[in-house]
């Protein structure tokens, strides 16, 4: 099974456990950020229930953890930086800056004060998945 130039079977084990563990952080992140009232508020006002949220931030920190996994075990010459940590927050605040645009766009019926707060509360989330990828990528 290739994904790509270079990965293998234990290329493809490594990326699975990375995505995990970088999915697990921004679920369980997602979990805590969301019981602040500004989380709340920002729901409320986004019409989007509690359980979508959280369903929601499982399949997106899994799929994005995949994608930064994949990035950094298969192209880590590309990347700036000069540690797997480095590399992974970087290719994460690559995605955010890629990824909150779209969303404010598709958003677009919110004021632009609940826009900032959404972009805000996916700071920490982007940020810890890729601190974890990077910390676990030597690790296993």
């Amino acid at each position: 099974m290739g994904l790509g130039p270079g990965v293998d079977g234990v290329e493809v084990a490594r990326i699975s456990k990375l995505a995990l563990a970088g999915g697990i952080v921004f679920w369980g992140t997602t979990i805590v950020i969301s019981v602040l009232p500004i989380a709340v508020q920002f729901r409320a006002t986004s019409s989007v229930a509690h359980v979508q949220v959280l369903v929601g931030s499982l399949i997106a920190g899994l799929l994005l953890g995949f994608i930064v996994s994949y990035l950094l075990l298969n192209y880590p010459g590309k990347i700036p930086g000069r540690s797997p940590v480095v590399k992974s927050v970087f290719i994460c605040v690559a995605a955010l800056v890629i990824i909150e645009p779209l969303v404010i766009f598709i958003r677009s019926d919110n004021a632009a004060f609940y826009d900032l707060v959404g972009a805000a509360l996916d700071v920490p989330r982007f940020l810890l998945l890729g601190l974890t990828i990077g910390c676990f990528s030597e690790r296993f």
